[in-house]
């Protein structure tokens, strides 16, 4: 798809870092901002975006997930997710952090809605 590396600095494996160039490609295209950020916030950019898509591994490119297929993630389920799939260890208390810093730029482009029940970008769930 892209032979840009986003993630050149990563210490995350092989195939994370594949599916996180993928996810990073598809933003840059988008129009999301990445040349001023640090690898760890790329990381983190490209590990939402993933989340709410439901995007586990490169095969499941063509099973994203919509808003209208009901599926929404609160912040807390996109801190298990990438603990789970990512090789993380947010802890959960960290869902502030999800919603103000990696998952801002994907809701001010409108990528991602802040909430299944209030779109308003101003509100995100916790």
């Amino acid at each position: 798809m892209n032979s840009k590396d986003y993630t050149a600095k990563s210490t995350k494996n092989t195939e994370i870092k594949s599916l996180l160039n993928e996810a990073l490609f598809i933003l840059e295209q988008l129009g999301i901002p990445l040349e001023k950020q640090t690898t760890r916030r790329l990381e983190r950019l490209g590990m939402a975006f993933l989340a709410v898509a439901n995007l586990k591994n490169s095969q499941d490119w063509k099973n994203v997930q919509k808003t209208s297929q009901n599926h929404a993630l609160r912040t807390r389920e996109i801190i298990k997710f990438w603990n789970t799939y990512f090789d993380e260890n947010i802890s959960e208390s960290s869902y502030d952090d999800i919603r103000r810093k990696d998952l801002k730029l994907l809701v001010l482009s409108g990528i991602v809605i802040a909430s299944a029940t209030n779109p308003n970008p101003g509100f995100l769930t916790n």
